[in-house]
């Protein structure tokens, strides 16, 4: 039976997390059910009297079921280790609990081997620029909702924005004469409820093109400023003027399903819907043609620095590195002067040819 003085402890921190320090609802509810597991565990024994033992016996069981059973991931694994832990240094600091040993929360670490594992980049497929053309070429448009789910596609690879966001997003975010989306953090799920205005990336006049056409759509069909972007369908109310309702999708979880119908009409791989700012990240360097080009694009995906792009988002695939690689081995010794050009890279010929005469003199 759960004990009403762990039960007191439990809400105490539920308000800690919420107020102190602003977490949202689903943080909270996935922290809450790691601590209510352990509690289970361990006989529902009070937090006051847990021993290292137990939590040693707790923390091994995991561990098992993620490096033999295969029935937790690691990252699940250390995840829980981690938010237990959290709630143990909390709890070392409470008044009724001045007793418990001040290391306690230490035996919550998991093992190095597993964290490595836990760390360790997931593979996810990045589509190309090629594919995700395939994706919206492939995509059926015979009906409002087909067209809506075409745009969709179009729109997460003009803007870049993320899945939660695309969801939120109202008709009046979108500023197709300047290019523009307004992800407003009051109104809009952005990241760490960042406000920015985002610039439509140089993706191609027919991918502009793609969002337009859904824009007016929408509008013909009635939809106002405050309405959402992407509608999860349209009812009609039962009332004289029978108008149109539009309303909000629940989640992003229809926006995977897009992805995936879309990736099975064209005959490619599954990319999540995220896996698309990868792509954007990629052909920044492509596109930039400068340093400071280069940093407009990554500000403009959300990044202030940068590094975040290069690290986290712009990794090369691997048949794309190997092609590099194979290319450097193959050209030989590289010409010094190829650093001092290589602003120049995407100039026209005559310039590029007036910097090579340039330079003749001092090779």
């Amino acid at each position: 039976m759960p004990s009403h003085q762990n039960a007191f402890v439990i809400y105490d921190y539920q308000t800690k997390l919420k107020q102190a320090q602003g977490l949202d609802d689903k943080t909270i509810d996935a922290a809450l059910r790691h601590i209510r597991q352990f509690e289970e565990a361990t006989g529902n024994v009070d937090f006051s009297q847990v021993s290292r033992d137990q939590i040693i016996a707790y923390k091994n069981n995991m561990q098992t079921k993620a490096e033999e059973e295969g029935t937790l991931s690691a990252s699940t694994v250390v995840h829980s280790l981690g938010t237990l832990k959290a709630f143990f240094l909390w709890l070392s600091k409470q008044f009724a609990f001045t007793k418990m040993p001040r290391d306690l929360p230490d035996y919550f670490t998991p093992s190095k081997r597993l964290a490595k594992i836990a760390k360790a980049a997931t593979e996810k497929h990045v589509p190309t620029a090629d594919e995700i053309r395939m994706l919206i070429a492939a995509a059926p448009a015979n009906t409002v909702l087909q067209r809506r789910d075409r745009a969709m596609i179009a729109f997460l690879y003009l803007t870049g924005v993320r899945d939660g966001a695309l969801v939120t997003l109202r008709v009046k975010h979108v500023d197709t004469s300047r290019k523009l989306v307004f992800q407003d953090a009051k109104r809009v799920a952005t990241k760490a409820s960042k406000t920015m205005r985002t610039a439509w990336f140089p993706v191609g006049e027919d991918i502009e093109k793609t969002v337009i056409d859904w824009l007016e759509e929408l509008r013909d069909l009635g939809a106002q400023d405050n309405d959402p972007l992407f509608p999860r369908g349209f009812k009609k109310h039962w009332g004289e003027l029978k108008e149109v309702r539009f309303d909000f999708l629940a989640s992003a979880a229809p926006v995977r399903h897009v992805m995936k119908a879309a990736a099975e009409a064209a005959g490619t791989k599954y990319s999540r819907p995220h896996a698309i700012r990868s792509t954007i990240a990629r052909m920044i360097e492509r596109w930039g043609a400068t340093a400071e080009e280069r940093k407009a694009l990554s500000q403009n995906l959300g990044h202030e620095d940068y590094r975040t792009t290069l690290v986290y988002y712009g990794a090369l695939d691997e048949d794309h590195q190997h092609a590099l690689v194979e290319s450097i081995r193959n050209r030989g010794e590289v010409d010094p002067h190829l650093d001092i050009l290589q602003p120049f890279s995407k100039a026209p010929d005559n310039i590029r040819t007036a910097m090579f005469a340039l330079l003749e003199p001092y090779r």
